[in-house]
């Protein structure tokens, strides 16, 4: 009977992002995580955000975290942004802006990492350098054109935020329900319907229901 040994991974936080990340890419990730200390957490879904990253304080490592409910290309490339936060942060502390030059060369290099890997296709390798080498503006993860690739190579598409009209009432994976407002800079500003508070909410976050029939709450203003 053929003996066939597991990889090994030198950083045990590796194993944790194998449901999460693309077949192949985890030699990558382990190389990644392995330079660097932090303390990795695997969120539920967040409507305002894909991930984060907060620095160490007196009592605590830094973290990064990243929702767990993205899809495999997306994950990564969330993990590298959060990744280059850290990286800009170690080396400048707070002297540099989040999304500034510094970053952008970082969370580039992490990119480069993984077209060079050449284990992903060569369509999302492309959309990859088109949406964030190709491109001055690339704070936000994942973006469109790569998110378009995505969905061509599934069979069916999810509803996005981002194709609703501004006005339309839709409801997220978690339940809540929100009308769509303006675009501002990355994210659409929304009107939460149960306590008429407004969130930021990313273009490429997934609806399960659109236009629903229901009594707006009095504390609801247009």
């Amino acid at each position: 009977m053929e003996n066939k040994e597991k990889p090994f991974f030198s950083d045990p936080r590796t194993k944790t992002l194998d449901p999460y990340c693309p077949p192949g890419t985890l030699i990558l990730v382990d190389t990644w995580l392995k330079k660097r200390k932090f303390h990795l957490r695997i969120s539920r879904e967040r409507v305002s955000k894909l991930g984060d990253f907060r620095p160490a304080t007196l009592s605590q490592p830094a973290r990064i975290s990243v929702n767990n409910n993205l899809h495999p290309i997306e994950f990564l490339i969330t993990l590298a942004h959060e990744l280059a936060h850290f990286d800009c942060y170690r080396r400048f502390s707070r002297r540099r802006k989040p999304h500034g030059k510094e970053w952008k060369a970082s969370f580039r290099s992490l990119l480069q990492e993984i077209i060079d890997s050449e284990v992903l296709s060569s369509d999302i390798c492309d959309a990859i350098i088109r949406c964030y080498f190709l491109r001055e503006r690339i704070a936000s993860s994942p973006c469109a054109l790569l998110k378009e690739e995505l969905n061509d190579n599934n069979s069916e598409r999810d509803d996005i935020v981002q194709d609703l009209e501004v006005g339309e009432v839709f409801e997220l994976r978690n339940g809540r329900r929100f009308v769509k407002g303006e675009r501002i800079r990355t994210r659409y500003k929304c009107k939460d319907l149960k306590n008429g508070k407004y969130y930021t909410i990313h273009p490429m976050a997934v609806i399960t229901k659109i236009n629903i029939l229901q009594e707006i709450p009095k504390n609801y203003e247009s």
